[in-house]
């Protein structure tokens, strides 16, 4: 039984956000760079919680997963239907 492109393509998008999320707070452990540069590109070398940065890194994470998303939603699409 196949799934619905629709279906697919929120599989592969939410597993490659989640995954990326997941994996950046397992390997910053309890010390994470932050995302925030100031004054012309300045940063500086702070510790926050990884956990806080959840949010950002899932959205990069969906954005990111939205390509091979969409990849496969258009090869489901193009292919003949069989019951």
């Amino acid at each position: 039984m196949r799934l619905p492109p629709l279906t697919l393509f929120a599989i592969i998008d939410a597993a490659v956000g989640f995954g990326l999320a997941f994996v950046y707070v397992i390997l910053s452990r309890d010390c994470a760079a932050p995302f925030a540069c100031w004054f012309g590109g300045a940063c500086f070398a702070l510790c926050v919680n990884p956990w806080t940065q959840f949010p950002f890194v899932l959205a990069i994470g969906l954005g990111i997963g939205a390509v091979p998303g969409a990849i496969v939603y258009l090869a489901e699409r193009s292919r003949p239907w069989r019951p």
